[in-house]
This record gives C-alpha cells, sequence and structure tokens, in this order.
C-alpha cells in the first residue's frame, strides 16, 4: 500500500512540474496579449518534433539537437507572430477574431506535423532501458528526475527572470498597460 500512494506521488510531481512550466508559458503568452494563443501548443509540440528530427533523423548529438530544436520552434512561433498576428493587429482585430486565427493555425500546423513526420509515436530515445530507481518503494527513471529538476529550475528562472530582469519587467509593464499593448 505505502508503495502505491508514494509511486502515485511521484507520478502526481512529475505531471506537476510538467504541466506548471507549460501553464507558465501560456500565461507568459496571454497577459501581454490578452488573447489565448492555442497554437502556442503546437509551438512546443513542434519543439519535440524538431528534436526528434535533429537527433535521430539527422543524427546530431542530443547535446546540439535540443538548442537546435529550441531555435527552430521559436522562429516558428516567430514566423507565426509576423505572418498572421501582426497583420491582424494592424487592422484591429479583436481578441476573438486572433484566437480563432489562433485555433485555425494550430490545425494547420498539427497536420504539416503529420505530413512531415507521420502519426506514428516518435521516441528520442538514445540509451538502453532500464529500471527506474527505488525511492521509498516507488520507481523513478533518471529521465524522470532530469525532467523534474529541470522544469522546476526553468520555472524558477523565469519568474527571476521576469521579476529583476529589466527585460522581464518591461513585459509586465506592457502586460499590466493596455496602451502599450497596441
Amino acid at each position: 500500500m505505502f508503495s502505491i500512494t508514494t509511486q502515485i506521488i511521484v507520478n502526481i510531481l512529475l505531471t506537476f512540474t510538467l504541466y506548471l512550466i507549460m501553464s507558465y508559458s501560456f500565461s507568459l503568452t496571454y497577459y501581454p496579449t490578452r488573447f489565448f494563443h492555442i497554437a502556442h501548443a503546437i509551438t512546443l509540440t513542434f519543439s519535440a518534433y524538431f528534436t526528434y528530427l535533429f537527433s535521430i533523423q539527422l543524427a546530431f548529438p542530443l547535446a546540439i539537437s535540443i538548442p537546435l530544436a529550441i531555435f527552430a520552434a521559436t522562429a516558428v512561433g516567430m514566423l507565426s507572430e509576423i505572418a498572421l498576428y501582426k497583420p491582424l493587429r494592424k487592422r484591429n482585430a479583436s481578441q476573438m477574431i486572433l484566437m480563432i486565427a489562433s485555433l485555425g493555425l494550430y490545425i494547420v500546423l498539427q497536420n504539416l506535423i503529420s505530413m512531415l513526420w507521420g502519426d506514428a509515436t516518435k521516441s528520442v530515445r538514445t540509451w538502453e532501458v532500464k529500471v527506474g530507481n527505488e525511492f521509498f518503494g516507488a520507481y523513478i527513471t533518471d529521465i524522470q528526475i532530469i525532467t523534474i529538476a529541470v522544469c522546476l529550475s526553468l520555472f524558477v528562472a523565469c519568474v527571476f527572470f521576469m521579476k529583476y530582469n529589466r527585460i522581464g519587467r518591461n513585459i509586465r509593464a506592457v502586460a499590466s498597460n493596455p496602451e502599450l499593448r497596441q
């Protein structure tokens, strides 16, 4: 009984840290723009597929593939801002129009992923599968430990960046002032 409860707590911790970093990234796009950018989810998905492209398909080392994937996914996000949202904002489109455009972009990019990589499950595993580490009767893998540590570290770094860095303070200022959002 104790090990089942501990395993559930470990699984909750892992899921919590993943949701924490994803929800914070959504909030960082929502508050300055004041619309729910649904296509942000597919930008995050693109980062995983770009990692697969660079590390598995092009056989780059994982240490190079991840920064390249981040750069490529950022480029997708910036391109969507320049090509779709900026022209709509110039036309004074409502938040609802922006959200519908975001939904349309999400569908287009999701289908682009399906066309480029197919719909089968992909894996970036480049190491052997092994039994996780036992922790009070629960098992947690090295990747899960790394995931929890990285998510918490990124969250704390982002919070400190937004609070103490000049760029972060400027983003918060824009988010709190409707006149600056234009």
